[in-house]
């Protein structure tokens, strides 16, 4: 499970990791939100470690492989249109966005102002500096690692 907050949007109504629901966390706005994210976190990771079966068994490079993929399938895929979207930017950024976002006459961001429904606002990872440079995603390099790790443990 992935949370992703809106640090900008304290409207109850809006707030993705809002103040009602399971969790009951206090809204993360801009006044103190690195201790309200640490609050929420030890909060949502409770309810996590509360689940059962949500584990597949073992791991294994393959189980790995079709995960990480799995995750970038869904890049540019889980958004809303409020207006007609800038062309300029429609493809090249939103490509590159993991989760939701609003298109407009704005270029699409991961900017979380009115993130539910702002044109060129969204609760999302915006991957387009990391996809362009040599190092890339960290978390898909240690992925890749661990694969590569128990690929060899295997044979």
């Amino acid at each position: 499970m992935i949370c992703l907050c809106a640090v900008k949007n304290s409207a109850a109504v809006t707030a993705p990791c809002g103040t009602v629901g399971d969790v009951g966390a206090a809204v993360i706005d801009t006044n103190g939100k690195s201790k309200k994210v640490s609050n929420f976190w030890k909060v949502v990771e409770a309810k996590c470690s509360g689940l059962t079966g949500t584990t597949s068994g073992q791991t294994t490079p393959a189980a790995l492989v079709t995960n990480r993929e799995a995750i970038f399938r869904h890049l540019g895929t889980n958004y809303k249109a409020a207006t007609a979207p800038d062309q300029t930017w429609l493809v090249l950024k939103r490509s590159n966005f993991l989760f939701y976002h609003v298109l407009g006459s704005t270029a699409a961001a991961c900017d979380s102002s009115g993130a539910l429904s702002s044109a060129g606002k969204g609760i999302c990872i915006d991957y387009t500096a990391l996809l362009g440079t040599n190092g890339g995603i960290t978390w898909v390099s240690v992925v890749k690692q661990a694969e590569a790790t128990l690929e060899a443990l295997t044979l």
